[in-house]
Order: structure tokens, then sequence, then C-alpha cells
């Protein structure tokens, strides 16, 4: 009896090959963090170092890669756990840029005022063309409109249409920033993503189609009508990535409402809640509350911190807050801007008056 309780009592050969495994040191392949392996998974076919992660590695290299990340890139199977695309990091950011440009103009542009400009470099902030820099690419527009319409060489066509493409995306922009990337930029400063609310350009036809799935979607789950959802053209940069902006009177939230990684957008003077991220985040945002206004986004332009200041002291563009009223009136909010706000700009913009208005109105 003594000899068999022993025998039950003894380990055998395969338990203790799994307690070996079980206590066998891995390495995580993609923070390199050597641990035990209870503490590891294998999410795929993977052999060898590449093969155990930790699930929170995991989560987050999908969480930042959301657009190649469903498959391991080494044996192709899907990953086992998939991440939910509410839990996906918002596409923007990522967003880098590699931007070649010369130092700011210290002379135009002191440096109470360069410092000025740079403590508007934040999400709520207005991106404004001046009047001086807007009479240019308003006369690049006219110049580009009138050679297609009459008798041009091929080559001089091409060059008029990348011409007047370029100068309507900036032509008197007011560009709402909605995202920094702290040092995202490879000059090593931030990385400044903004829309533009004033673009005249008119949305691709997918952009189109895509509002007015959008206005479905938020029309199954928000609370109360829905108005019609507006479409922009925002920028030359992500034209295929899709972006929208909600525009929500202010409620509580639960966490399961606050879940997913939307972009928060202070505006001044406002209790309502301004938000901008991809679609399937957007209608969960919305579900349960009064939308108030709602907009399909197409592209986006990008600056580096540093760059915009070189820009801003080259008499390019002003900086100012953004106010409720500058998503309603998109013909009008370029010249309320520069009428009303007194964006920080470079010294020789100073005094814009009716002939230099004139003059960015006329060519366009």
């Amino acid at each position: 009896v003594r000899r068999s309780a022993e025998m039950a009592a003894a380990p055998t050969a395969g338990a203790l090959e799994t307690d070996a495994l079980a206590l066998e040191a891995g390495q995580c392949r993609f923070c390199l963090v050597e641990e035990l392996t209870p503490k590891l998974i294998a999410p795929c076919s993977c052999i060898g170092s590449a093969r155990l992660v930790h699930p929170e590695c995991l989560m987050l290299w999908q969480r930042r890669r959301q657009h190649t990340s469903k498959s391991c890139e080494v044996c192709l199977q899907s990953w086992t756990p998939q991440l939910e695309p509410i839990d996906q990091e918002c596409w923007v950011r990522g967003v880098q840029t590699n931007p070649r440009y010369p130092p700011a103009n210290s002379d135009a542009f002191p440096l109470a005022q360069q410092q000025a400009a740079t403590a508007l470099m934040r999400p709520g902030s207005l991106i404004v063309q001046t009047p001086i820099r807007a009479a240019q690419t308003g006369c690049q527009v006219t110049a580009a409109s009138m050679a297609s319409q009459g008798r041009v060489e091929a080559l001089a066509f091409f060059v008029a249409a990348i011409s007047n493409n370029r100068a309507q995306h900036w032509h008197q922009g007011v560009f709402l920033i909605v995202h920094v990337g702290v040092r995202d930029a490879t000059d090593e400063t931030d990385a400044i993503v903004a829309v533009n609310l004033a673009c005249a350009r008119h949305c691709e036809a997918e952009t189109v189609q895509n509002a007015a799935a959008l206005h479905a979607s938020l029309q199954e789950v928000a609370a109360g009508e829905v108005g019609t959802v507006r479409s922009l053209v925002c920028g030359p940069c992500h034209v295929s990535d899709r972006l929208c902006m909600l525009v929500l009177e202010p409620s509580a939230e639960s966490a399961e409402q606050r879940r997913g990684d939307a972009l928060k957008v202070d505006i001044d003077e406002t209790d309502a809640e301004v938000i901008v991220a991809e679609p399937h985040l957007i209608t969960h945002r919305a579900r349960g509350r009064k939308v108030l206004l709602a907009f399909e986004l197409q592209g986006c332009a990008v600056w580096s911190s540093a760059q915009l200041l070189s820009e801003v002291s080259r008499e390019r563009w002003g900086l100012c807050r953004a106010s409720p009223a500058d998503f309603h009136s998109r013909q009008e909010l370029w010249h309320t801007c520069w009428r009303e706000r007194s964006p920080v700009h470079a010294r020789s913009c100073e005094g814009a008056d009716g002939a230099e208005f004139q003059a960015a109105d006329g060519c366009s």
C-alpha cells in the first residue's frame, strides 16, 4: 500500500517536461525582455526566438500599426488574439513630417512674437493664411484657370493644373489644429496636424458618399435628428485615410462611451465637445448624445512646429484661437479671422487694410 501511494505521488516524465517548459525563460520579440513563459504567449506560428510575446506588447503593436497589424509579418498567420477596431489608435497619432525650411526670420518676427506663436501651436488654434500670401495664391489659381481654358501646350497645361491644385489647398486657408505629436517631426520638433475649415474646393465623389454613410450611421445611434454631414477638403496630405469630426452637446459619458482613441479639440467660449476620429469610433462616441454638427474630412495638412514658425515669420501664416462660430461659416471665415481676431503674425503683415483684402479676393 505504501509503495502504491509513493508511485501515485511521484511525477511522471511527461509532467516533469511540462513543468520544465512552464519555468523556461523566453524573450518577447517586441520589447526583448526575458520572462518565464507563463507571462508570454505564442500569438502566431513563428518558432524560435520570435515565437513569444507579452500580451500587452502585442496589443501596443496592433494599436500603433492598425492598417498592417491583423497578421504576423513573418509567418503571415492572423494574430491571436485580435485587437478590436475600437481599441486601435487613431492614424493621426502616427503622422510624421520631414520638412525642409529656412530658419525663422527674427528680423521680421522678434522673439516675443515667436513665443506667442509657439504658445498657439496646440489643438483648438487656427493657422490662417495672411492677406499678403492669399493675394499670391489667388493669382496662382487665376493664372492656372486661364491657362486651362486657353489653347496651351500639353506641358504648360500640366504645370498649370499642378499649380492650381496646390494653390487651392492653401488659398485663404483657415486650418484647425487637431493634433500635436510631441517631437514626431524628423527635425525633432512637434508634428502639427490640421484641417482646413475654409477650402473652396469640391470634395471627391467618394468623400460625399462617405458623408452620406456617416449620416446614416449617426441617425441610428444619436439622440434626436442629425443634420446634414458636411464634406470638407481639408488638405493635400493623407487623402486616402478617413477622418470625421463631431460637435456634441456636453454630457456625462460612461467608461464604455469614453473608450477608443478620439482626438479632443478644446474650443474656447463653448461647453460643446469637439472630437476628431475615424468613422467607427465617431459613431461609438455619438451613441445616445445630441450631435450638433458633423463633418467628413478629406485630407489634412502637416507641419513641424519649427517649419510653421519659419513660415509665419515669412508672412505666410498667422495664428489665433478658434471660436464656436468657425464651424458654421466657411465662406467668410478667413475674412473674419483677420478683421476680428488679430492673429499673431509677422511684423510686415500688420495693418492689413481693405486694399490687401481686395488684392487677396480679386485674384481668386
